[in-house]
């Protein structure tokens, strides 16, 4: 019986050494390395403290939230406006504000799938006002944690004219939401969104290890039973 027992939790030392995952997390990687599906809006404007987009292939539905930094008598807030067509989001001073040209400059972007799921391969270009110094940190959230990118502390410089950023999960992880905040007078728009939606979950490495461990035990305990029953006097 030591013997058997002994079997087993050397077969449970193995099993959770073959699905313990690599070391895994989420990476900035180079902008044109993304092949993520283009994030897109209807037709029309949409205004509101959260907006939705779809994805150009699977029409999966992404949720944008952010925030607005006080320009002159206009407070800070968090009302965000896309235009139809490819993704270009930006501030705006209130929800009954039809005009475009009444924007100010986005302090904060959060990007979800609209119904809680993950993805990977983001992209997003990044636009400044002309002359500002802006400066953007990312946190990415995936599994249980986060992780954050801020350039040793300095944050990342937004230049003038294209400023593309790319993360990508590694080792099985996915992203579950990116929250990136931009300083020194803010962003005059987020635009080229991509990103590559996870179709279906898949079990966590932990999850399987938990299910081959629970299905090895309760053919242990069978067995176990079977042979003290042999042995039992009626």
């Amino acid at each position: 019986m030591i013997k058997s027992a002994t079997a087993f939790a050397a077969f449970a030392v193995i099993t959770l050494a073959i699905v313990a995952p690599a070391s895994a997390s989420v990476v900035m990687v180079s902008a044109s390395s993304i092949q993520g599906e283009n994030v897109l809006f209807n037709n029309g404007t949409h205004i509101g403290t959260t907006i939705t987009g779809h994805t150009n292939q699977s029409n999966t539905l992404v949720d944008f939230q952010g925030t607005t930094l006080a320009v002159g008598n206009i407070a800070a807030g968090n009302v965000i406006m896309a235009a139809g067509g490819q993704a270009v989001l930006t501030g705006i001073l209130n929800t009954n504000t039809q005009n475009a040209n009444d924007t100010v400059p986005l302090s904060s972007l959060t990007i979800a799938l609209n119904n809680g799921q993950t993805f990977n391969k983001l992209e997003f270009d990044l636009q400044k006002p002309v002359g500002n110094n802006v400066k953007a940190v990312f946190q990415v959230f995936y599994g249980n944690t986060s992780i954050t990118f801020d350039n040793n502390g300095a944050g990342f410089a937004v230049g003038g004219g294209e400023n593309k950023f790319g993360f990508l999960g590694t080792g099985g992880d996915t992203i579950t939401s990116l929250f990136a905040t931009f300083s020194a007078g803010g962003l005059d728009d987020v635009k080229l969104v991509r990103l590559d939606p996870i179709a279906s979950a898949v079990p966590e490495p932990s999850t399987w290890a938990m299910m081959i461990l629970g299905f090895g035990g309760v053919g242990f305990m069978a067995y176990r039973r079977k042979r003290q029953g042999a042995f039992r006097l009626v």
